[in-house]
């Protein structure tokens, strides 16, 4: 796995001249672990900044930590890190912070609200992109969700929960600017090396749309397949 430097829990962007570790106005180690770190750790601090410099890269969530399943995580993450496709710091995996969610899993997003909503808005409706970064509607009807469901998609979303794992598949979702799922599909985890590769580390929605469109993708839900 990839490992990254963390950095401060004070630093929101990057400035130039960071401030000297041990300037006043800076929050004490009492005041973080009080005040900031019941609500977002240091690592998802980092990771939201991460994301809004980066949208390009999906964040792994595992939120089934079942005895009897970590075997079949294990051998997930080993299938899907083969070619280091798993970032360790895009990877959020804390049994004490992300377990039990079940199907409302999206409730983590309060912990990281710039996960889905790290994109500037439009100038119009802030729930769309620029038309014309996606081009003319698809002539094909068959492919028009799709296209709408591209232009809401803000961050892409692997999700690993226990019904994920019992099929040994990975989650893709799609989330617009609230945290909502437009577009969902599955994946063998030792696939998604060629699927990102394909589609720029998963944003496979526009990259479909802008390569005359796949269909791959074409219904929501559906297991990619690829390679022989």
């Amino acid at each position: 796995m990839k490992t990254n430097h963390l950095q401060p829990y004070w630093k929101i962007h990057d400035p130039l001249d960071p401030p000297p570790p041990d300037a006043s106005y800076l929050p004490t180690q009492e005041q973080i672990d009080r005040v900031l770190a019941p609500h977002q750790t240091h690592r998802e601090r980092n990771l939201s900044l991460l994301i809004a410099l980066d949208l390009s890269m999906p964040v792994w969530i595992r939120t089934c930590y079942a005895r009897d399943l970590q075997d079949a995580w294990e051998k997930t993450l080993e299938n899907a890190a083969e070619l280091e496709e798993v970032d360790d710091v895009l990877l959020l995996d804390d049994e004490g912070l992300y377990s039990g969610y079940g199907e409302e899993w999206a409730k983590i997003l309060l912990r990281l609200p710039l996960l889905p909503d790290a994109v500037p808005y439009t100038r119009e409706d802030p729930n769309l992109d620029e038309g014309e970064y996606y081009g003319k509607p698809p002539d094909d009807e068959r492919f028009m969700p799709m296209y709408e469901a591209a232009r809401r998609s803000k961050q892409v979303v692997y999700l690993i929960d226990e019904e994920a794992l019992r099929n040994n598949v990975v989650k893709i979702l799609y989330l617009d600017i609230h945290g909502h799922a437009v577009w969902h599909n599955t994946i063998a985890p030792e696939s998604i090396w060629e699927f990102e590769a394909n589609y720029h580390r998963g944003g496979a929605l526009s990259r479909a749309v802008l390569e005359h469109l796949d269909e791959h993708l074409l219904q929501p839900g559906e297991q990619l397949e690829y390679g022989g």
